[in-house]
């Protein structure tokens, strides 16, 4: 994105939630292809997309270290869930220490394994999807 551009955008986006500063920074500190964490930015523009839908049931693939699932929480109406699904099981002690950390625990669902496998196996609608996991199995999802 050009430099200029994202400085704007910075400058003019509310800033960022001190947990999901934390999960961004120790993400780089402490994990393999950091990139992958969502981020601020993307962050906020999911929050605002499930803010906008406010969906009772979100299903997310590709778990990482929880950023977006946090965000896509926080437009969750009352009672709703967000279920994340994560191939790699040792992500998963990390993310819930966030989503404990965030207060969202209580909304989020967390499985582990193939994506491909689990999804069949669900029994519920979803209002919103997010996909982002290995992008080479997009299809398949």
């Amino acid at each position: 994105m050009n430099k200029k551009l994202d400085q704007y955008i910075e400058q003019h986006s509310t800033p960022e939630d001190p947990v999901l500063e934390d999960l961004y920074r120790q993400t780089h500190i402490r994990f393999v292809n950091p990139n992958m964490v969502s981020g601020h930015l993307q962050g906020k523009f999911l929050e605002i997309i499930s803010l906008m839908i406010r969906p009772e049931y979100i299903l997310e693939i590709g778990t990482f270290t929880g950023y977006s699932a946090i965000c896509l929480s926080k437009g969750l109406k009352p009672g709703g869930r967000l279920v994340t699904i994560e191939l790699n099981d040792e992500l998963a002690a990390f993310a819930h220490s966030f989503f404990c950390r965030a207060g969202a625990e209580e909304q989020i669902t967390q499985l582990t394994g193939r994506a491909q496998e689990i999804i069949p196996g669900l029994d519920q609608m979803f209002d919103l999807v997010f996909i982002d996991g290995d992008k080479r199995e997009y299809i398949e999802y």
